[in-house]
């Protein structure tokens, strides 16, 4: 196939025929369903099949026959000659972060707070503060895990045949949260603003380092996944534009980076303001919010006052990206597809940053007009290992019905 870099904008958008009939058929059931999380799409089984190793496993092997022939000594000498200070200090980091996981798919993911000296964060584990000039939060990360879609009635203990790995207890309360629902994740804040956000819009965002090379049938398929994020949330804004960018735009920030952003106060799933004395929700569980007022202010009819005295407490879920098994699932005919099929081997910014109102370019998003306040870095663990491909996964679970 051939790549094809032309410029793709919210006003430079027109999928093949095929493609849009598709959408404009299916893109109103989605719709209508909306956030009936009780009303799930077709269950997911457990992605199970991650490597182990057990203690046969480790008696079988040869290293471990063999083991009685080497020395402390032998070993300590030998890794000491080879390992560096830094080399050490990676391991060490690295394997604090695996018994941290609070099931062992999380391993799929690596999480990354960038404006905090990019420190790993755990999803499903506790709350993690963030702390700048403009706000003091508490974020929980919540990701569904495989154990999500076991019946209730089957064992807890699985092995890599087809069942679930142990979790902590943290996580089988997070799953208990996810049951009966579709959403693939959930992010959850809590906390304060430092500052109040005058003439100032507050925006999630996801964005990409760089614009990825598309062939025709990619851009018909992202250009789809656009429209349909459009029609769900009007406050939608894109921009997947492969024209230049020139050193002089680098330098005045007047250029837009690849991404997709939405305002929060339209895009929020749940939010809830508790005024001073009160006593906020509690992370991992469910947010409280007055079903009209939710309506409303998703609907822009509600404006919510930004201010330094009362506690946000945030929630925002999707049911369109599953990051574990990094893919896009569930838009409307538009088949599963990984992410690495669009994007390579990039990474996603999840963002949460400050807009200004009275910017002249109404409908950019430019570096100069952003101040970011989170901007966590996602990205596929390139060491994560699975051992049977989806296709041979689905095989095997349909054998077993």
């Amino acid at each position: 196939m051939v790549n094809s870099t032309a410029a793709m904008s919210e006003t430079q958008t027109k999928p093949p025929r095929l493609v849009a009939e598709i959408f404009d058929n299916k893109w109103s059931k989605a719709k209508e369903m909306g956030e009936k999380d009780d009303a799930p799409f077709m269950p997911t089984k457990p992605n199970v099949f991650t490597r182990t190793v057990t203690e046969e496993t480790l008696e079988e092997s040869p290293v471990k026959k063999s083991e009685s022939d080497i020395t402390d000594d032998d070993v300590m000498l030998d890794y000491a000659d080879s390992r560096t200070e830094e080399e050490e200090e990676e391991d060490n980091y690295h394997a604090a972060g695996e018994q941290q996981h609070a099931h062992p798919s999380l391993d799929a993911l690596l999480l990354m707070d960038v404006d905090n000296d990019r420190r790993r964060i755990h999803p499903n584990g506790e709350v993690v503060r963030i702390d700048n000039e403009w706000l003091d939060m508490e974020m929980l990360i919540m990701l569904r895990t495989p154990d999500v879609d076991v019946d209730d009635d089957d064992d807890n203990d699985y092995d890599e045949s087809g069942t679930v790995d142990k979790v902590t207890p943290r996580n089988q309360m997070l799953s208990k949260h996810f049951k009966g629902k579709q959403r693939r994740f959930e992010f959850q804040y809590q906390g304060k603003l430092k500052k109040k956000p005058d003439d100032k819009s507050f925006c999630f965002c996801m964005e990409l380092a760089e614009l990825p090379k598309l062939n025709f049938l990619q851009k018909a398929l992202v250009t789809t996944c656009m429209m349909f994020m459009k029609k769900m949330s009007p406050s939608f804004h894109f921009n997947m534009s492969s024209s230049g960018i020139s050193d002089n735009d680098k330098t005045n920030g007047t250029y837009e980076t690849p991404h997709m952003a939405f305002e929060v106060d339209k895009v929020l799933d749940r939010l809830a303001i508790t005024k001073p004395g009160e006593t906020p929700p509690v992370l991992g569980e469910g947010i409280p919010e007055d079903p009209e007022r939710t309506k409303a202010r998703r609907q822009g009819k509600y404006q919510v006052d930004w201010n330094t005295n009362d506690t946000y407490t945030m929630a925002i879920w999707s049911h369109y990206i599953d990051w574990i098994e990094w893919e896009v699932v569930h838009i409307p005919g538009v088949k599963h597809f990984s992410l690495n099929k669009v994007l390579g081997d990039q990474s996603i910014f999840m963002q949460l940053y400050l807009v200004d109102k009275n910017r002249k370019e109404k409908n950019k998003h430019y570096q100069k007009d952003i101040q970011h306040v989170v901007n966590l870095e996602f990205k596929e663990n390139p060491d994560f290992v699975r051992l049977l491909d989806k296709k041979k996964r689905d095989k095997i679970k349909k054998s077993k019905k």
